[in-house]
C-alpha cells in the first residue's frame, strides 16, 4: 500500500453517506513525499526524511512544493537514498533560508506519482472508506492505516466509536470499490 499522504485542502464530510452513486473526486492535488529536517551545508541545501514507498521516484522529480505553499518550485538536486536525502530548491540559498522550512511536509504533484498496479491504493483512496462485512453490515469508517512491516494495519472506527484492526491481506479485505468509497471486509474471528 503506498504510504504517499494526500494535502489537498478539500473538506470530507462529517460521516458517510449511504447513496450508492459514486463518491465526487476528492483525489488530492499533492502528495506529500517527506519532512524537510535540518539544513545541510550554507547553500540552501536541506535533509528531507522520505514517507514514501517509492523513494526513487524522488530522483524523475523537477518541481516540489512545500508546506501550505501550493507554489512549485524547482527542484535542483537530490541526493542520497531513502529514508533521507538532500535536496536543494531554487529560491532557498542560504542555511538561514534553509532552516525556516524545518518540519514542513515536502509535496509532489499527484501527476507525477507512479501509476498502481491491480489491487493497490494510495491512502487517501482508502482514508474516510465506509467498511462492509460480506453481509453488507456497516463495520464503520477506515480512518487510519497502521505500517507494520509484514502488512498494512486499517483502523476503522466502529459507530460506537471502538476500534476494528483489519490486516490488510486478501483473506479480510474482499473488496474496495474506491469510486464508491466502500470496502468488503471480513474481520479475523480470534478466540
Amino acid at each position: 500500500m503506498p504510504n504517499e499522504t494526500p494535502q489537498d485542502g478539500t473538506e470530507m464530510p462529517d460521516a458517510p453517506t449511504n447513496d450508492p452513486s459514486p463518491a465526487t473526486d476528492t483525489s488530492p492535488e499533492r502528495l506529500m513525499i517527506g519532512i524537510i529536517g535540518a539544513p545541510h551545508g550554507t547553500s540552501g541545501a536541506m535533509r528531507i526524511r522520505i514517507i514514501s514507498d517509492f523513494p526513487e521516484r524522488l530522483a524523475t522529480l523537477s518541481h516540489v512544493s512545500i508546506g501550505d505553499d501550493q507554489q512549485r518550485r524547482r527542484l535542483r538536486s537530490l541526493r542520497g537514498a531513502s529514508p533521507s536525502a538532500i535536496l536543494e530548491i531554487n529560491g532557498i540559498s542560504s542555511r538561514d533560508e534553509a532552516s525556516m522550512y524545518r518540519g514542513m511536509p515536502l509535496y509532489m504533484d499527484i501527476r507525477d506519482a507512479k501509476p498502481l498496479d491491480e489491487g493497490e491504493y494510495y491512502w487517501h483512496q482508502l482514508i474516510d472508506m465506509t467498511v462492509v462485512n460480506a453481509d453488507g453490515e456497516t463495520l464503520g469508517v477506515l480512518t487510519s492505516i497502521l505500517q507494520t512491516g509484514a502488512n498494512d494495519v486499517y483502523v476503522v472506527t466502529q459507530p460506537d466509536g471502538a476500534e476494528l484492526l483489519l490486516p490488510a491481506i486478501k483473506d479480510v479485505v474482499l473488496e474496495v470499490d474506491v469510486p464508491h468509497k466502500r470496502m468488503v471486509a471480513k474481520p479475523l474471528e480470534y478466540l
